[in-house]
């Protein structure tokens, strides 16, 4: 079976997550030659075309923001099923959830600083 691809560019190779927001994906960015993460918002299954357009529209304006803990937004479109999706530079790591897992309770500082610092990564 053939990965998806979207926007002609970037090729879904394998889930990393889901959660309600949507689903997480290790994808190919084959303009970039570069690993990506995809992030497929399926809370919504298809946007009324002008909430779409005004969702992208805010996302495309975040492009250029850059912070030091969170990996940078590269791209936001929408598949031709009508899913909107965002594309950041991929970050091959340990998942923040088994970070705090292996942090026992006397680093109840260290863990919460961490959960709120901004830093994100998908498991």
């Amino acid at each position: 079976m053939a990965n998806r691809v979207l926007n002609d560019r970037f090729e879904l190779l394998r889930p990393l997550s889901t959660d309600a927001l949507g689903s997480t994906f290790y994808a190919w960015d084959h303009d970039q030659r570069r690993a990506v993460s995809v992030l497929e918002l399926t809370a919504f299954p298809t946007w009324p075309p002008a909430v779409a357009r005004q969702f992208l529209s805010d996302i495309i304006a975040h492009l250029n923001l850059h912070h030091p803990n969170v990996e940078s937004l590269l791209f936001a479109g929408q598949s031709a099923q009508g899913r909107v999706y965002v594309v950041h530079g991929f970050l091959d790591g340990v998942p923040l959830h088994l970070v705090l897992q292996r942090l026992t309770a006397q680093d109840q500082v260290q863990r919460n600083a961490i959960a709120t610092s901004g830093w994100c990564m998908a498991p």
